[in-house]
């Protein structure tokens, strides 16, 4: 077994080296974002069992090695560190981090798992970096190298799957809650009002605090003859009656008084089932204006001549409908 200091620095080494993303990474979040977590891991256990299987591989040969020559040995060792050395500078150079090759996306959990081993299986980088990344912590001249070779690189396939595991579980989350869910959220602040050139401002500001379907804003009018109309309790006249015939003849707007805001949320959510490789379920729900929140688009009466001055009268675009559910199950085989 190696000694516990250089068993320590191996494991800090191998954490350092884990957390670069690799081509395996990008299998694992590319499987795990198509079929969620229980792909992704099984994409994870596939891949490990490659790295196991090379762990094997690389007990048998390199024990093998040390038996027959210590400077074939340290020439491996020297080679493996050298391929290190250039492979983090390709990494620290944007290089070196070829996704795997496109592959059909597995349907089933045992497609991703046998993948996952194939994918690692054909990856030459994955045997050279067992082979150049283990000669560095085995002491040559200790009984049983064998043994150093096999913990060393059980204990970093099983970093490995921690790792990997941690990026699909990861991915898995965050695409199961995205996947099929769409939300489209509309707000719209009203846009400032026009009003016909028959009504004039008296200078006061129309706008109220709490805008009511019967008064959007201050409807208090002051008539040609002193009297007001449309005035509530405690209100001075906002608005006066501009005679025909006078300078002023077009409609003017009043910035502060604006028309009712557009407030809407549409989603959708859908759930994707697979039941066997040729066959899946998917389930999708749709809900239009889900808050179920009243449109005024037409917007209040401007007409000061009006009786229904400042009033919604309630007319809707045929796009305002009441909140609508549609539910749907499709089988796709």
């Amino acid at each position: 077994m190696p000694s516990s200091s250089t068993y320590a620095v191996f494991l800090a080494t191998a954490i350092v080296l884990l957390l670069v993303p690799g081509p395996a990474v990008l299998y694992v979040v590319t499987r795990s974002i198509e079929m969620g977590r229980s792909g992704g891991l099984a994409s994870v256990a596939g891949i490990t069992t490659g790295t196991v299987a090379y762990v094997v591989l690389a007990t048998a040969g390199l024990s093998s090695l040390v038996l027959a020559s210590t400077a074939a040995f340290d020439a491996v060792k020297y080679v493996g560190a050298a391929y290190l050395f250039v492979l983090g500078v390709r990494r620290l150079l944007g290089r070196g981090l070829e996704p795997p090759d496109e592959e059909a996306a597995p349907r089933t959990r045992r497609r991703a798992y046998t993948q996952g081993v194939v994918v690692n299986l054909t990856n030459p980088k994955t045997i050279v970096f067992v082979f150049a990344f283990l000669p560095q912590f085995v002491d040559p001249n200790a009984q049983h190298a064998w043994i150093q070779v096999l913990a060393l690189g059980l204990s970093f396939a099983l970093l490995g799957f921690l790792s990997d595991s941690m990026w699909a579980l990861a991915a898995g989350t965050v695409a199961e809650r995205l996947r099929g869910s769409v939300a489209i959220a509309r707000v719209q602040r009203g846009m400032p009002m026009n009003f016909p050139a028959n009504a004039a401002t008296t200078g006061l500001n129309p706008a109220v605090s709490d805008p009511t379907l019967t008064q959007w804003f201050n409807t208090c009018t002051l008539l040609a003859n002193g009297a007001t109309r449309g005035c509530l309790s405690g209100q001075q006249p906002a608005w006066t009656i501009r005679q025909p015939f006078t300078l002023q003849q077009w409609s003017s707007r009043v910035s502060s008084v604006r028309i009712p805001p557009i407030r809407n949320l549409d989603m959708s959510v859908m759930k994707h089932n697979y039941i066997h490789e040729r066959f899946d379920l998917i389930f999708r729900a749709d809900f239009i204006n889900a808050t179920n929140t009243p449109q005024f688009f037409s917007g209040p009466i401007t007409d000061v001549n009006n009786g229904n001055f400042g009033r919604i009268s309630g007319a809707m675009d045929q796009s305002n409908l009441p909140r609508f559910i549609q539910l749907s199950l499709k089988v796709r085989f």
